[in-house]
């Protein structure tokens, strides 16, 4: 035990000292520059900044889809269905989300909501949810953002 503390200690400093050398070292340009070298090459497909994307097997699409599939399925489905429930049951005791008065709280859950109306399965079979939205909707605030920000589509 006394051996392994010494050792915490020496890789706690490393990792700190490491965070400040990046931080003060390293200028914010360059950093922003070789992340977007990152995305450009990881997005294409390519590796060293070419064009040129690497042949890929043929069966990897059908493994990826398989795998995915896979995980809507037994994971992210479910979860979503449980959430759902969840929050449809909290709107059964009170209007909105905090209680019956108009929150942060309910602003904070229209994007959740608006993201599972758009691609999450939300739809008239939670009418709880459905009336919220709609009542986020019809609000003046929420009208006049729409006005000066501009009609948005999330997710779609």
């Amino acid at each position: 035990m006394r051996r392994v503390l010494p050792l915490k200690i020496a890789l706690a400093s490393l990792l700190i000292a490491a965070c400040v050398t990046i931080n003060v070292y390293f200028p914010a340009a360059a950093a922003d520059k070789a992340a977007d070298q990152f995305i450009n090459d990881v997005t294409k497909g390519t590796s060293g900044g070419g064009t040129t994307p690497p042949p890929q097997s043929f069966f990897v699409r059908p493994v990826a889809r398989g795998i995915c599939s896979k995980v809507l399925e037994n994971f992210v489905e479910p979860q979503l269905k449980t959430h759902q429930k969840f929050m449809e049951g909290e709107l059964t005791k009170s209007t909105w989300f905090a209680g019956e008065e108009f929150t942060a709280a309910d602003i904070q859950m229209s994007f959740p909501l608006e993201a599972a109306s758009a691609r999450g399965g939300l739809d008239a079979s939670r009418p709880k949810l459905m009336e919220f939205l709609a009542r986020i909707h019809a609000r003046e605030a929420y009208r006049a953002a729409l006005e000066r920000g501009g009609e948005y589509k999330l997710l779609r």
